[in-house]
């Protein structure tokens, strides 16, 4: 019974890691995506005003300047969301007894 008993919570701890490694895993996939967005937003940003797409008059920078600072605002607090949830997991899995 004893045995039995420790192999039954050496599994919970390995299903608890995995889900803990998927749920890394997933962060890590939001992260990485959040990162490709905001430099193709200033990628795109830039090259719009090297090439003259954009007018450098208030009427067009304003609302342009909104809009990527919107943007850009919305991607830093998710970046910084989703690092701190993974620094949580790392915790977590650290924490658990296998």
């Amino acid at each position: 019974y004893l045995q039995f008993h420790l192999e039954s919570k050496m599994e919970q701890s390995m299903i608890k890691k995995n889900i803990l490694d998927l749920k890394y895993n997933k962060n890590l996939q939001y992260l990485n995506t959040t990162i490709i967005s905001l430099i193709t937003l200033f990628i795109g940003v830039s090259i719009a005003f090297l090439t003259g797409q954009v007018n450098p008059n208030l009427q067009e920078i304003i609302p342009i300047s909104l809009i990527t600072g919107l943007f850009a605002s919305i991607c830093i607090i998710l970046l910084l969301k989703f690092n701190n949830e993974m620094k949580n997991i790392e915790k977590e899995i650290l924490n658990l007894q296998i």
